[in-house]
């Protein structure tokens, strides 16, 4: 199924009906999304007659703040009010520290390295 898929939907989504065997692919789909292979693309529902846009991008979440790397620029209506719950930027702010502090060693291990050749 996996390789079927690469060969004909090699970035687009596609659906099930699409298999001459659709048992068989449920079966081998279900495998694929256990591993991690494939990622199932959620079918949305709204109310009748009302109009949906659906935007993906990619963030960088740094110390320094949130920074987009792909994706449409959206108009300033777009924009949030919203902030992470307390619990969510204390755990943001600790991976961050982590992350800042694991860099440190590394450059410190890189510097002590490169002075003791």
């Amino acid at each position: 199924v996996l390789s079927e898929v690469d060969k004909k939907y090699p970035t687009l989504p596609f659906t099930l009906a699409v298999f001459e065997e659709e048992r068989t692919a449920k079966m081998g789909i279900t495998e694929c999304v256990t591993h991690g292979l494939l990622t199932p693309y959620p079918v949305l529902h709204e109310a009748k007659d009302s109009l949906v846009a659906h935007f993906k991008c990619t963030v960088l979440l740094l110390p320094s703040g949130t920074t987009r790397v792909t994706g449409l620029e959206l108009p300033e209506y777009f924009k949030t009010e919203k902030k992470p719950d307390e619990d969510v930027e204390k755990m943001l702010a600790e991976i961050a520290a982590a992350a800042a502090k694991k860099a440190k060693k590394k450059a410190a291990k890189k510097k002590k390295k490169k002075s003791s050749s």
